[in-house]
């Protein structure tokens, strides 16, 4: 389902922060697993710095508890050309803001604590990373999260315009 485009430009400490709340599943047919209430799609830029970020967030329900899984994301510009992020990502350390996971030891024998399970209910997720490029045009961020056996968790897409400053 197709939300109301609402394009949002905030001057409190940032010098650049463009979002999008417009987005959709990334199919038709989507998981029962969770129940999305929200997701967006935005650029920052903290004051007095030239580094840009992409940042994607979600909310809702979990209805199931998750016991481990990983998510991936990437964005699309317009015309075609994606920026590539590394992935895939844990889904229970570094997706959900309410988890918490330490690396233990010493590099590079590191391992890492994990967070899971995730339980059910009302859960918020964020992904920042860096622009690697800084294109004028719309951008298409998408996040995917799929369950330890595979099965899809949550697919979502946004779009967001960007207008880097002169």
């Amino acid at each position: 389902m197709l939300k109301l485009l609402s394009l949002l430009l905030f001057l409190s400490n940032v010098s650049l922060s463009i979002e999008s709340k417009t987005w959709e599943h990334c199919s038709p047919v989507h998981s029962d697993a969770v129940s999305v209430e929200g997701f967006s799609t935005r650029f920052e830029q903290a004051e007095g710095s030239k580094d840009i970020f992409v940042v994607l967030e979600a909310h809702g329900n979990l209805k199931d508890e998750i016991l481990g899984g990983s998510f991936q994301f990437k964005v699309t510009h317009q015309d075609g050309a994606e920026i590539a992020y590394k992935g895939p990502y844990d889904i229970c350390c570094d997706l959900f803001s309410s988890t918490v996971c330490v690396w233990e030891g010493t590099y590079p024998n590191q391992t890492r604590s994990s967070a899971c399970p995730i339980p059910p209910g009302p859960f918020a997720a964020r992904v920042r990373r860096p622009m690697w490029v800084e294109y004028p045009g719309v951008y298409r961020a998408e996040l995917s999260a799929a369950s330890a056996s595979g099965a899809e968790v949550m697919c979502l897409r946004s779009w967001v315009h960007f207008h880097p400053a002169e």
